[in-house]
């Protein structure tokens, strides 16, 4: 990865920026390390039905959509990717779900 020396983010609804390459490399790492430190399942290993669930968790704890209509739509893509990791889940396997839904 390239360091460039600007380093720009939003934090929450300020904007900082700044100009030095070493504050720019100090920010990289704290990134990376944050990162390398989550308490997230591994790549590739996360099955739909964790992700259905950790969504429909997410939409309890903050509010940001209905959980009941939430919960009948991931009903409904649940039957067919039930099973599923999420890394499968491509381009392929959506139009195996379209096909399945109109058939």
């Amino acid at each position: 990865m390239v360091v460039t020396g600007v380093c720009q983010w939003r934090s929450n609804t300020r904007e900082l920026q700044d100009q030095g390459r070493a504050e720019a490399k100090r920010v990289l790492a704290e990134r990376e390390a944050q990162a390398v430190n989550s308490q997230r399942p591994p790549i590739g290993k996360t099955t739909w039905t964790e992700a259905a669930e950790a969504s429909l968790a997410h939409y309890r704890a903050y509010g940001t959509r209905d959980p009941r209509e939430a919960s009948y739509r991931l009903r409904n893509l649940g039957r067919y990717f039930q099973g599923y990791r999420l890394a499968d889940i491509d381009s392929a396997a959506v139009a195996g779900y379209v096909a399945k839904r109109r058939a």
